[in-house]
């Protein structure tokens, strides 16, 4: 969702979904990309435009994925546990 000025904010996920997901549940995983997945692809346009490029001169959809396969791999293992 967008603010008046077009600023994306999103609610925040359950914290029970962001557990499920680093414990292995591929369907809380899941529902992280989707609930995020507009939101990524508003960042990457964003950046795009500070370099005067359009959605239809850049692959959005390929970079988002991306974003997500690098989230997963690399960058998801540092969630810590809050137990």
């Amino acid at each position: 969702m967008s603010d008046d000025n077009g600023n994306m904010h999103h609610e925040n996920l359950q914290e029970d979904v962001i557990r499920r997901a680093c414990d292995g549940d591929s369907a809380a995983m899941g529902e992280i990309i989707g609930h995020y997945t507009d939101y990524v692809k508003a960042v990457i346009l964003s950046v795009a435009s500070d370099f005067d490029l359009t959605a239809d001169e850049i692959p959005v959809d390929d970079l988002a994925q991306i974003v997500w396969v690098k989230f997963i791999t690399r960058q998801f293992r540092k969630f810590k546990k809050l137990d």
